[in-house]
This record gives C-alpha cells, structure tokens and sequence, in this order.
C-alpha cells in the first residue's frame, strides 16, 4: 500500500503573476507580433485595462484576444469601454469579461471547474483526489482511466481556468478572481462554513465545506440537507477562530448523528484531528469516495465500511496505525474500489 505524506489540500498563500511579467503576457494577447511602443495609445489603453484585472491570465486572454483583431485607437476604445464599465460595476469584478471563456468549455469541464467553489480561496488541491471527487459526482465515467481523467486538469490548465502550484507537484489553485466566477456560476449549489464565517446555509446546497468548529450548522440544518447534500468536506478548525470549539467526544457524536441523516453524500473527507468515523456505516449506500486525514483517533477500522459496496476511491492518512491485517481481509468486499491510499505500516 502507498504511503501519504501529504493532505488532501490546504489554503496557503498564492500570487499572480508579477506586474512586468502579467504585462507582457497581456501584450502577446493583445498585440501579437507587433511592438506595442509602435502604438503609444494603444498601449496606454492596454495599460489602464491591465490595471483592472488583478493577474488573471484568464481575463487577460480574454480581453487581449478581443482586442488583437484591429489594432485601432477607435476598436481598443470600443472594446475597453465596455469592458472597463463590466469591471467597475464591482471592485476587482470581471465575472462578466471571464463568462464567454466559460460558455465555451465543454460541459464536462464546467462542472470540473465549478468545483474548485466548494473550497476556499487559495487551496491546493492534489491532482490525485481531484480525480476522485469528479469521478464519485459522475463527472467523469466510472470505466475512464485516471491517466485519462488527467486531460481534463491538463484541459483546465491550457485553457487557463487553474493554475499549477509552484514547487509542488500535482497540486492545482484557481486564481482568486476565477474562484469569485466559480463561486457566481454555482449560484449556492457548493458552499463553506469557514471559521468567523456567520452565514446560513442555502437550501439548494448540495457540496459542502465546513470547519470542524461549525459542525453544529450542519447538524441544525440536516432537515433542509439530508435529500440533497452530495458532498461533505470537514476541515480542521484554524487557530484563533472566534468560534466556539466543539470538545472531541461532542464533535464525534454530533458526526455521527449526521451521517446517520445524510444517506445521500457520494463524498466524504475527514480532516479533524479529534474526529472519527462512526461504528456503523453502512447506510452510506450511495458513498463513492472517502479520505480520513490527520485523525489522531483513527485506529481501528469500522467492520461497516467494508459495507459500502458502491465505494470507488479510499484514501486513509491516519498516523500509521490502521490495523493492517483488518484493513487488507475487508477490501477484497469493496469490489468497485480503484483508488486507495494507506499507510504501508
């Protein structure tokens, strides 16, 4: 079995490009071949319309292109006139120049993309459990190889809605202002509970992110949850959260009671420290993919488990003491398992 060293993502600091390096990129969008100091007006134009659009390769691309087709004052005035208005009804908004980019994409790779609104700013997500995820909500087929499932971040990448992480490999960011556009397009259908983040959960959620210190939202809204709610993701509480910690033996027990109601997710990941899985399992009928991480109380597997017989990818990041022996005589029953990660002790 493999060993992981790494967790299924976390939000860290990430920039766009340098604004030397964004203007020059904006430039071969823009103005092809030919040297932008041979159009001082353009360039001027250029430069104020750079200023707006805060890094994003993306809206470069897209209002560059734009603009490459005529390369006259009155063309360029035209076009960023009304791109700038698009851009000033909001600050740092360019939902409107970012959508025929969207409109565009294949279906498949705009419900890929709008995924990415599930988690929050800046995270990195690995290539991997990326896979996962898609595979378990049906956007990808159940027989496509991962090698295969791999050309849809690749996709993704060329066409400039992700961006690669520097220094770690397969890992994967939207830039802050495609994650906005995400975030519009999804319209509440994925949403988080982040710490300090005092909202109410629509009713039209059906993917969730949730900070282990806001478990008790979830559990006062299973009513309104518990038909639609496809995935749960529940992070470790952050240092410093205002919010008031839920003690271990509460948080495991109130986890328990809405996993008891959420018969309908197809993914489930556990990122809590203190958490861990319920005995009883197996009403998870519907469950494709299941990541346990950083649980200091994950020892032992539940027999039921071995119940979730639609199980397609398990990834368990447990501190190295799953029963070996336990965990091996009870995957033999997960017939439609094609991922696993385990520790190798």
């Amino acid at each position: 079995m493999e060993c992981i060293e790494e967790p299924i993502g976390e939000p860290v600091q990430t920039h766009g490009l340098e604004d030397e390096d964004y203007w020059d990129f904006f430039s071969q969008c823009a103005f092809g071949d030919a040297n932008p100091s041979d159009f001082p007006q353009l360039k001027r134009i250029g430069q104020e319309v750079v200023s707006k659009l805060a890094g994003s390769p993306l809206a470069a691309m897209t209002v560059g292109s734009s603009l490459k087709a005529v390369l006259k004052e009155e063309h360029w005035s035209s076009i960023c006139g009304k791109k700038l208005c698009q851009i000033e009804q909001k600050e740092d908004d360019i939902i409107s120049v970012l959508r025929p980019s969207y409109e565009h994409l294949p279906d498949h790779l705009k419900q890929c993309f709008v995924y990415f609104a599930l988690f929050p700013k800046k995270y990195h997500l690995r290539g991997d459990e990326l896979i996962q995820m898609w595979r378990a909500h049906g956007f990808l087929d159940t027989q496509t190889p991962d090698e295969t499932a791999r050309r849809y971040i690749n996709d993704l990448l060329q066409l400039l809605f992700i961006e690669k992480v520097p220094n770690q490999e397969d890992h994967y960011v939207v830039h802050d202002l495609l994650h906005d556009f995400a975030e519009s397009v999804s319209n509440g259908e994925h949403f988080r509970i982040e710490d300090d983040f005092n909202v109410c959960i629509p009713r039209n959620v059906r993917h969730l992110y949730v900070s282990a210190s806001n478990i008790l939202k979830v559990y006062m809204s299973l009513e309104e949850l518990k038909k639609n709610l496809r995935s749960l993701i529940i992070s470790k509480a952050q240092e410093g959260a205002s919010c008031e910690r839920v003690s271990s033996s509460n948080f495991n027990h109130i986890l328990e009671h809405i996993l008891k109601e959420l018969r309908s997710l197809r993914v489930l990941v556990l990122c809590n420290p203190d958490g861990m899985l319920p005995d009883s399992l197996d009403h998870l009928v519907h469950l494709r993919y299941l990541n346990i991480h950083e649980s200091r109380n994950f020892i032992n597997v539940p027999k039921s488990l071995f119940k979730l017989y639609h199980l397609q990818g398990l990834s368990l990041q447990t501190q190295d003491r799953i029963m070996k022996k336990e965990l091996q005589e009870g995957l033999s029953r997960l017939t439609q398992l094609r991922y696993l990660k385990a520790p190798k002790k």
